[in-house]
């Protein structure tokens, strides 16, 4: 039996309460009552910082991030492109009846979308040799969104040569071109944006808008079809809404437009998880959980204090469950003084210490089970990297194309600021580095010779302040 179907088992029941628990043993919590039901669920922050930070402990690509921005009231645009394709992404995937854990924050939870059903009448199907004119096409993703270039360069563009077009959807990894001949529709093709050549043959190509309709009248929540619906800290929840309504309303914008009122959206599945304050005001629980979570200690690579503590749990008939990355692992196991088994979740033996090649995001102790992570033991947090679906870079191949403050992009560390070339010393030998610089005085350094690991921003793509 896993051993986290043995620490999370209790039976959902509608307005139950959730206390004392870590964020850590919550998401294994939420996983567990997923698998379970098999009934979407939906976790509603106070705040995105928070709706993040859950989300970083999942360690699931399956695990969905609806994160919105503050929208310009006026004309209901997104202030980030990267967000507006992660959300009209996740709403298409949500169309189609998919059951999935989704994390937002009140924003997200009550902003105004158009139903799944107009959702999907909203795109462009066009399939070998079939026939559609090329001015219809053309009419389509200009009102779509779609931005007519010379050259397609970024997601959202398209260009027109005679018969052939250009067009770099939403929902595609890599742009598309279209070759018409009169009316009917003759190949189309993958091409690459760097080098503009076509390269694989697809039968068809469903585009999706790159504008989203913001006055509707249907929500996240009825996007997945009666989710279980997890608020954390319903308080702090409902202060936030009145707080943002309440702002909107100051500087005059039509907040009723682009938001519901928070108590019009009625889950009819509902838990709550207090991790803040226990105090709910017009909600009465079912019953409320004490599932007496405790914290483990910090150890930040400190193996006489893990030896000691490690062994004191096994006399004190402790079950120990050490989750440690791959690549942490040897170097780990050289410094312990006590036995170990190398084991798995399904196989996990009482009473001993089990180590588990496995990513949990942060220990805590739940009963007789301890459960340590890199988090504890080297101070190294790791987080869910979301891998995003917008595309605006092309790659860097020659140093003078870049200028000291241009914005760039690296494969893993994301968007920085490149700063000039500096000469660094590794191993004794010499070398010119690439010195990228980022948030909280952060730097990273690339061997010039690997210039490639980085990309440009295109000049018209919008920095905002989370990216400084």
């Amino acid at each position: 039996m896993n051993v986290f179907d043995k620490i999370t088992d209790f039976k959902y029941k509608n307005d139950m309460g959730l206390v004392n628990l870590s964020g850590g043993f919550f998401v294994s919590l939420m996983k567990k009552m997923f698998k379970d039901t098999n009934e979407s669920v939906l976790i509603v922050t106070p705040n995105m910082l928070e709706a993040r930070s859950l989300y970083n402990k999942f360690f699931d690509s399956s695990v969905i991030l609806f994160e919105d921005d503050e929208i310009t009231f006026s004309d209901g645009n997104s202030i980030s492109p990267e967000l507006k394709v992660e959300r009209i992404n996740t709403l298409n995937e949500l169309s189609s009846g998919k059951k999935s854990i989704v994390l937002t924050d009140v924003r997200g939870f009550t902003r105004r979308l158009i139903s799944s059903s107009e959702f999907d009448k909203r795109n462009l199907f066009l399939k070998n040799g079939s026939s559609f004119s090329r001015d219809d096409v053309i009419n389509t993703l200009n009102d779509f969104g779609y931005e007519k270039t010379s050259m397609v360069e970024k997601m959202g563009d398209f260009a027109l040569r005679g018969f052939v077009l250009d067009i770099f959807p939403i929902n595609s990894d890599d742009p598309i071109r279209i070759e018409f001949f009169g009316d009917d529709v003759e190949s189309i093709k993958y091409f690459d944006l760097n080098s503009q050549k076509s390269i694989n043959k697809i039968d068809n190509i469903t585009i999706l808008p790159f504008n989203e309709v913001s006055h509707g009248n249907s929500s996240i929540y009825d996007y997945l079809s009666n989710p279980v619906v997890i608020f954390k800290d319903y308080e702090q929840i409902k202060f936030a809404y009145e707080k943002i309504a309440s702002d909107s309303v100051e500087l005059g914008y039509d907040f009723d437009s682009f938001y519901f009122n928070f108590l019009d959206v009625k889950p009819k599945k509902r838990m709550y998880y207090f991790d803040f304050d226990s105090n709910i005001s017009d909600v009465k629980l079912s019953e409320t959980i004490d599932f007496k979570v405790k914290s483990v200690p910090m150890f930040c690579e400190n193996f006489d204090e893990i030896n000691k503590y490690v062994n004191n749990a096994i006399k004190d008939k402790k079950t120990v469950i050490i989750c440690i990355d791959t690549v942490n692992i040897n170097k780990f196991l050289e410094e312990l003084n006590f036995s170990y088994v190398l084991t798995d979740f399904d196989n996990v033996l009482p009473g001993k210490v089990n180590i588990v090649k496995r990513r949990l995001s942060e220990g805590f102790c739940k009963g007789d089970y301890i459960f340590l992570t890199d988090y504890e033991l080297f101070g190294r947090k790791a987080v869910t990297r979301r891998k995003s679906r917008f595309k605006n870079t092309s790659k860097i191949r020659d140093l003078s194309k870049l200028e000291v403050g241009d914005y760039v992009v690296h494969s893993l560390h994301g968007i920085g600021i490149y700063n000039g070339i500096k000469v660094l010393k590794k191993n004794d030998v010499l070398g010119g580095y690439l010195e990228v610089l980022y948030a909280k005085g952060d730097k990273l350094y690339i061997p010039a010779s690997k210039i490639e690991l980085i990309s440009n921003k295109s000049p018209n793509f919008l920095i905002t302040k989370d990216y400084r």
